[in-house]
């Protein structure tokens, strides 16, 4: 069945607020996180972004690669798949036509509580991925509003931030607070292969209402 979505190997530029093209991507890729150590076939395949998404996907230690999800022509999310986990930023753009992030989330491919104890890299349960983190920024002319959730596995914990700035003024308000959670619903499959990534788009089922409405 074909897809509604679009699908582009690019990577959202948060400072430039838009996307990088596909060939400054994969450029980024091979310098900054590869360092340019590539061998022969790798070489080869990061010439083409279809051909290296699909190596990366595949293969065993995950390499990193970009894509965004878009109807039409509108970017809705840019997935960042890597080592350690998957990451999407969910994407509009704003009155001044900038393409900002106003949701964030990170999943996670190991147990990182496990790993920053014992340095040993666990997979969860059937290949699950855990979601460790959320992010949310709301902001209009006056105020900028971000909420940061994190979650403790090991200790059943979100931990929550909130900062909120004033642009008028140049003052801002922080607000932590720590409550215990069930993180059963956290866990959720892996992608099949290296465009499947359309279910994650729905994060209002994906998150619980309490995440979305920080405590």
């Amino acid at each position: 069945m074909m897809s509604k979505y679009n699908f582009q190997f690019k990577e959202y530029n948060w400072i430039k607020k838009s996307l990088n093209s596909e060939e400054n991507t994969l450029n980024n890729i091979k310098e900054n996180y590869l360092d340019n150590n590539l061998n022969k076939e790798e070489l080869e395949l990061i010439k083409n972004p279809k051909k290296w998404a699909e190596y990366a996907f595949s293969s065993h230690n995950h390499q990193q690669y970009y894509v965004t999800i878009l109807a039409g022509e509108t970017p809705l999310a840019c997935i960042n798949n890597s080592f350690y986990g998957i990451d999407i930023s969910f994407l509009e753009y704003n009155h001044e036509g900038e393409l900002v992030k106003y949701l964030w989330m990170v999943y996670n491919r190991y147990n990182m509580d496990l790993y920053f104890k014992t340095n040993k890299l666990i997979n969860w349960d059937d290949n699950n991925l855990f979601l460790s983190q959320v992010e949310v920024t709301k902001e209009d002319t006056k105020n900028k509003i971000h909420n940061k959730a994190l979650f403790k596995y090991s200790k059943k914990l979100l931990k929550w931030t909130s900062v909120l700035n004033n642009k008028q003024d140049g003052t801002y308000k922080r607000e932590d607070k720590e409550t215990k959670v069930n993180l059963t619903g956290n866990f959720i499959r892996s992608p099949k292969h290296y465009l499947d990534y359309e279910y994650l788009l729905d994060y209002q089922n994906i998150l619980k209402p309490e995440y979305l409405n920080l405590p």
